[in-house]
Order: structure tokens, then C-alpha cells, then sequence
């Protein structure tokens, strides 16, 4: 009975480093200029619509039109303060959203989701890796490859 428990404890620990583990995941910064500055630093050409600066189409374009598939982010809104888009000649690609506040994020992240799913599910279909990453944290939420994301972090 001793080892029983012992067994469930040793279990128990270990699910919570694992856990712990994914829970530190890499994420963009929280500042949408501090993760410009981190992915230009990292070789990533980057355009940011942010407070009334620049422009999303052009954010949009950076990525889409280099042959990256359609935007994942619903970014047609009023309720954003900034957008980035960055790729790298090495293939890596990431879109980010900045809300007003985390309710607006949490409803785009769930939009998100559903897109993502769906994309998953049919390169799994088709027998593809799909290489992209989603998230979410306070009013950010983001999309692309892990190498992006950590890039931008």
C-alpha cells in the first residue's frame, strides 16, 4: 500500500512539472513596439500598425502576399491598438493582434481557435504537418510558426 502511494505521489509531481513546463510556453511580448524591436533583432522583416500608425493592409500584405496563406487573425476591428506582421527569409512567419481589452482578445482568440482546428484537422486529412502555433494572453493573441513566436518573445 506504501508504494502505492508513492507511485501516485511520484505521478502526481511529475504531472505538475509537465504541466508547469507547457504552461511557461513562449509568448510575444506584452508591448507590441518591444516585440517589433525583438523580431527585426532576430532577421525578421516587420511591418506594425499601432495607435493610428501605419496600416494593417500593408501589415497584411507583408505576409500574404509572399505566398503564406490567408490572415488567421480577424483584424478588420475597432477594438485593436496594434498589429504586427513579421516573416524571415528562413520561412518563419507570425501574426499578432493587440486588443482594448481582454474580452475583445478572448473573443477573437475563440474565432482563432475555430480557424486553427479547422486547418489542423485538414492538413492532418491530408497527411501534413501543420507547423503553426495559437495563443492568447491578457489582450494579445497571436499566430505562426514556433520559431516566430519564440523570435518575438
Amino acid at each position: 500500500m506504501k508504494n502505492i502511494v508513492k507511485i501516485v505521489i511520484v505521478t502526481m509531481l511529475a504531472l505538475m512539472l509537465v504541466l508547469a513546463l507547457i504552461s511557461c510556453g513562449a509568448k510575444p511580448k506584452l508591448d507590441p513596439k518591444e516585440t517589433k524591436k525583438a523580431l527585426e533583432a532576430n532577421g525578421y522583416d516587420v511591418v506594425m500598425f499601432a495607435d493610428g500608425e501605419g496600416d494593417i493592409a500593408e501589415a497584411k500584405k507583408l505576409i500574404f502576399e509572399k505566398g503564406y496563406g490567408e490572415s488567421k487573425l480577424a483584424v478588420d476591428s475597432d477594438n485593436i491598438t496594434a498589429y504586427i506582421t513579421a516573416r524571415a527569409a528562413k520561412g518563419g512567419v507570425i501574426e499578432i493582434a493587440y486588443y482594448k481589452d481582454e474580452a475583445s482578445a478572448k473573443e477573437a482568440y475563440a474565432e482563432l481557435e475555430k480557424k486553427y482546428e479547422s486547418d489542423k484537422k485538414r492538413y492532418d486529412d491530408e497527411g501534413i504537418d501543420y507547423f503553426y502555433d495559437i495563443g492568447n494572453s491578457g489582450n494579445m493573441i497571436w499566430h505562426g510558426t514556433p520559431e516566430a513566436i519564440k523570435a518575438a518573445s
